[in-house]
């Protein structure tokens, strides 16, 4: 079994690497979807 380098990351670093995800993921769906766009 192969286990993603993510699981084994500690809280500080866990939390760091979903922020910038999430961050990544808004500002794709801010360029790409005219709802949120207007809404903002």
């Amino acid at each position: 079994m192969t286990f993603s380098k993510n699981e084994s990351l500690s809280r500080d670093e866990l939390q760091a690497w979903q922020l910038k995800h999430l961050k990544e993921t808004l500002l794709r769906v801010y360029h790409l979807v005219p709802f949120y766009k207007k809404k903002v």
